[in-house]
């Protein structure tokens, strides 16, 4: 569970040259660690916020209308930083926040007090390039008991940023031990993640290991849509990332390769027994080992503001995934003649879209994509000898539809999107095609304090005699999809279908003392009917008095059949501006996570997709589904108590 401060101090409300007379207000407040862009603007379509958070792109932060009013919320570090809003595609500094230097943009300074953030009434030193560092330790200790049998993990983080004028920078090193001894002393440290970011006027470049860098603005997602995790396209690679950005026009570009490196894997010799046994004179027959391992990819991406519109296009190009074998045979009087063809794919996707707004409450979104896999051949084997060589053998095409509306009003939003892909593998199969559709409808709103939102999302697949390993949640053959997959637990539970719906729905209060959440999820064949699984979760944090605090946290889950799993969750914890400390027992296995730095509720699921270690195949979807029911029946057993001391240096 992610603990988060109950600090809000007075907005940074400086009172600036209203370039917008009385047409535009603005203010800045921290709630909940979340920092809070607001715009009074009532007489403009559409709003975005850029800044040097977001490398000034003019697509990312739309900002949301709520009544008269713009407003955004992001989850910064503490920090300076420079922000601009672009209304109707001009570009303006905060009118209640110019700064000294407006054409730089308005100033922002975030400071960490009371291990929460707050804004600063002073504003930075925009004249010279005053540096800021920070850097602390954590310790993280696990205890799990599982039927009389006890494992312990330890973990030792230590993490630094700094920043310059037009330079940032982080690093998280790591040591991890499963034994809990310290003799003989051991010490296994590890550079766990890291990036530097330069800012060259309107040029950010950055290098990063194993760290974030930047998400696409299409609605395919095919820079940075990592999965059910979310995580950005940094994760998992290592490279290096540009960004050009003006208040029109921003064109990203990313070069980046998969960080295990461990491109090698067992043989692949294609099945030639259906063909020996067959009358066929000749046949040609591929076959691969599943991996990403040691893989590159290129991504570039522009994008455009055009009246309140956003035009974008996005390339992304992947090699040395999947490596395989192409085997060619023929019969040669009473055997067989062959030549095999040593691959690795390449795998290309495009996406074009526009985004407008029609009115001031609607929003349309259409979007078109087109892209292939190929093997790439680099070397060819007879019998004989082996010969390095270049070429390509064709795999399969595939084309995407996307067609979203969407609509705000007095507070409450609701959207509706459908996606339609297709996918063509007459190159490896005649006739081997597939066409999958998935519509999802959502509605968000505030009540009493409480946001609520709700979820549809309709699956119909037809993959008719496609490779067994495509599915439009599993990246083994599916383009659009890169490096992770997309099965949530609640697909998991559906894999054995091709047509099922999931619903869910959420309920989240966020007080000054008490943060308190519902969530509910349920899954059934075709839109309305047998239900496969259902789940609940309530959660509740508590500010006690001063730096002490509690939480709780309570899941149950029933699948078809009967089965039912429940498991609970307490913490309590102490925190200050120096020092923070945390101690917990239940269920669940909380893990961190390596990308937000911190502990989050991702346990349960990365536990639960252990099903997936063995790869997926269509043909195995029954024994997966089955293997989740086993999964939750084992984790139901476990029982953690986990402590967590964090240290933070000035």
């Amino acid at each position: 569970m992610r603990t988060r401060c109950h600090l809000v101090l007075p907005l940074l409300a400086l009172i600036g040259s209203a370039l917008l007379g009385d047409a535009a207000r603005a203010g800045v407040r921290v709630d909940m660690d979340e920092v809070i862009f607001s715009l009074r603007a009532p007489e403009s379509a559409e709003v975005y916020l850029v800044g040097d958070f977001n490398q000034w792109n003019p697509t990312v932060e739309r900002m949301n209308r709520v009544e008269d009013r713009f407003e955004v919320g992001l989850f910064l570090v503490a920090g300076t930083y420079r922000y601009k809003f672009v209304v109707d595609g001009k570009t303006i500094p905060d009118p209640e926040n110019p700064g000294p230097t407006p054409e730089r943009g308005s100033p922002l300074m975030l400071v960490e007090r009371s291990g929460g953030l707050i804004l600063s009434t002073e504003l930075p030193d925009e004249t010279g390039g005053v540096a800021r560092a920070n850097f602390g330790v954590r310790y993280i200790g696990r205890f799990t008991g599982e039927d009389g049998d006890a494992d312990g993990v330890q973990r030792v983080d230590g993490f630094v940023s700094a920043t310059f004028d037009k330079l940032r920078a982080h690093a998280v090193a790591a040591t991890h031990d499963s034994s809990w001894t310290w003799s003989p002393a051991r010490v296994d440290a590890y550079f766990d993640r890291g990036a530097v970011e330069a800012q060259l006027g309107k040029l950010t470049l950055t290098g990063f290991e194993n760290d974030s860098t930047w998400v696409s603005s299409d609605p395919m997602g095919l820079v940075g849509d990592a999965g059910v995790f979310g995580y950005d396209a940094g994760f998992r690679r290592h490279g290096a990332a540009a960004v050009l950005a003006s208040s029109k026009l921003a064109l990203r570009g990313l070069y980046a390769d998969e960080t295990s490196r461990h491109p090698g894997g067992a043989a692949v010799t294609p099945d030639l027994g259906p063909f020996a046994s067959g009358a066929s004179a000749d046949t040609s027959v591929y076959a691969y080992q599943p991996s990403f391992d040691g893989s590159d990819v290129a991504a570039l991406e522009l994008t455009a503001s055009l009246g309140g519109g956003q035009l974008g296009y996005t390339w992304r190009n992947e090699r040395g995934v999947n490596p395989g074998a192409f085997t060619d045979a023929q019969r040669a009087g009473t055997g067989i003649r062959t030549e095999t063809w040593s691959t690795r794919e390449e795998r290309r996707a495009s996406a074009l879209w526009l985004a407008y707004p029609v009115t001031r409450q609607l929003r349309v979104t259409g979007a078109y994509g087109w892209g292939g896999a190929d093997a790439r051949v680099f070397a060819v084997t007879t019998p004989s000898q082996t010969t390095p060589a270049e070429a390509s053998r064709a795999i399969g095409e595939t084309t995407r539809g996307i067609a979203r509306l969407e609509t705000t009003r007095d507070g409450a939003n609701v959207s509706a999107q459908w996606d339609y892909t297709r996918f063509d593998f007459d190159a490896i199969a005649a006739g081997s095609r597939a066409e999958v559709n998935r519509a999802t409808l959502h509605a968000g709103t505030t009540w009493r304090g409480w946001d609520i939102s709700g979820d549809g999302e309709y699956t119909r697949a037809r993959y008719g005699t496609t490779p067994g390993a495509l599915n439009v949640d599993w990246p083994e053959q599916n383009v659009w999809l890169s490096l992770w997959d997309a099965f949530s637990v609640p697909r998991l539970a559906a894999a054995d279908l091709n047509t099922f719906t999931v619903f869910s729905l959420s309920a989240a209060q966020d007080g000054d003392r008490i943060d308190a959440g519902i969530d509910a999820v349920a899954v059934a064949e075709d839109i309305a009917g047998r239900l496969r699984h259902a789940g609940g979760r309530a959660r509740i944090e508590w500010a006690i008095a001063g730096p002490w605090r509690a939480g709780a946290d309570a899941r149950l889950v029933w699948y078809d059949g009967g089965d039912r799993f429940a498991a609970g969750y307490v913490e309590a914890g102490y925190r200050t501006r120096r020092l923070e400390a945390n101690a917990g027992f239940g269920f669940d296995p909380l893990v961190f996570d390596p990308v937000i730095n911190d502990f989050a509720d991702t346990g349960r699921e990365r536990y639960l997709r252990g099903v997936l270690d063995d790869g997926f195949a269509r043909e195995r979807a029954g024994e997966i589904t089955a293997a989740l029911r086993e999964h939750e029946r084992a984790l139901q057993d476990v029982t953690v108590i986990k402590v967590e001391i964090i240290v933070r240096l000035p």
